[in-house]
């Protein structure tokens, strides 16, 4: 299964639950926010900020989550699609979408068949709307991780069961609906 973004506010635990499924379904991924900075970001602001690697302009992306917002957004100014187009088509997951529209128009090209919303926000603040636009209604599969991690582990492991399911053998009830 590919096409599944996975999204919710900075530090929701995006990507624990991709790492997860990673482990336990085989699907591949790397951090939006370093495929940005790799393909485009650090080459935009290491002068103005001293960075001297992609690691170093990386890890001090939480400092500055509108910028790279902003850079995010202009690189996809006249194909809002493109970065999902192109995250992809080399990985299963696209991990950290942050922008309402270009998550619409990848999801009308079908590029992202399912949403994962990752949920933390009773215990831990929410991004400011110049970072993060998505709403969670636009999920089909709500993830609560304000419980403990093992908490989390559980939960996905639930998930996974689902997905798990032995190949061929449905249950009646659902075949019809998993046939379209």
């Amino acid at each position: 299964m590919s096409g599944i973004a996975i999204v919710g506010n900075g530090e929701h635990g995006k990507d624990v639950v991709a790492e997860y499924l990673q482990v336990r379904l085989g699907l591949t991924f790397e951090s939006s926010s370093m495929f940005c900075a790799k393909r485009f970001i650090f080459d935009a602001i290491k002068g103005p900020l001293g960075y001297s690697t992609v690691e170093e302009c990386f890890e001090d992306r939480r400092n500055h989550r509108a910028l790279w917002a902003s850079l995010i957004k202009a690189y996809n100014h006249d194909d809002p699609a493109k970065l999902s187009r192109e995250i992809l088509s080399e990985y299963d997951m696209y991990v950290g979408n942050r922008s309402k529209v270009e998550l619409s128009a990848a999801k009308e090209e079908g590029l992202v068949k399912i949403v994962v919303w990752v949920d933390a926000s009773r215990r831990l603040p929410l991004e400011p709307a110049d970072s993060f636009d998505i709403g969670v209604e636009m999920a089909d599969i709500v993830i609560d991780n304000n419980g403990t991690e093992e908490q989390l582990f559980e939960r996905l492991y639930n998930i996974v069961s689902l997905f798990n399911h032995k190949n061929g053998i449905g249950d009646a009830r659902t075949d019809r609906l998993c046939s379209k």
